[in-house]
């Protein structure tokens, strides 16, 4: 039985470290048996999965055929003999019934993986990370009030422990600091990979404003 360490995000957590890591170290990763799919990606990442359960799909993601999709992975599966795949989707935080991905994973072990961060913390790099892109130009304090769901990790957490209630839930908590091991090697260790010492590190990082340029932008 194949088992997924499924990473959900949530958003604004390294996500994109960790999938660019993952990619990039692809080839390593299959010698060791762990296979991050090719499958369902979009660039460096599983988006497309997202718009296979919600009845809102994201409109930056790119809509692939289910069916299709599936087999595709399968098959990979198949041919590389690998019996752990990651996959990883940030878009899956918000997913409100993840008791759907039972039916496109059916014979999988699935354990998801999410990563948190302090809801202030949080906030204020995603508020920042989305003026910066012209995702948004509210004030802070509306998007706080839209953004309380998505912060409520007790509800999240529920909803993924009702989906999988025989399953263990990883939470990876994301803090800063200079001491900490990099994120996309914690996030291998705890799901019990091997880091290779032929893995190449991930240079993205995904600068939001800093609190000097958020007062300017509101000034």
């Amino acid at each position: 039985m194949p088992h997924l360490y499924l990473h959900i995000g949530q958003p604004k957590t390294a996500t994109t470290t960790i999938q660019n890591y993952l990619a990039m170290n692809r080839k390593v990763m299959l010698a060791d048996g762990w296979l991050y799919p090719n499958a369902v990606r979009q660039s460096i990442a599983h988006h497309p999965l997202q718009t296979f359960f919600s009845k809102m799909p994201l409109y930056w993601i790119t809509m692939l055929d289910k069916e299709e999709s599936r087999q595709a992975l399968m098959r990979e599966i198949r041919e590389t003999g690998c019996e752990n795949i990651i996959m990883s989707s940030e878009a899956l935080y918000y997913l409100r019934k993840p008791l759907r991905l039972k039916t496109f994973f059916k014979g999988f072990r699935i354990t998801p993986v999410i990563s948190l961060r302090r809801q202030d913390e949080w906030l204020e790099s995603a508020y920042r990370e989305q003026l910066k892109n012209g995702a948004t130009d509210i004030d802070c304090m509306v998007y706080l009030d839209q953004a309380r769901e998505a912060l409520d990790y007790v509800t999240v957490l529920d909803r993924w422990r009702d989906a999988f209630p025989d399953e263990r839930i990883i939470v990876l908590p994301f803090e800063k600091s200079e001491r900490a091991q990099p994120i996309e090697r914690r996030f291998l260790d705890t799901i019990g990979a091997r880091i290779s010492g032929k893995m190449i590190a991930s240079a993205i990082k995904n600068e939001s404003f800093n609190r000097d340029a958020l007062t300017f932008y509101h000034a």
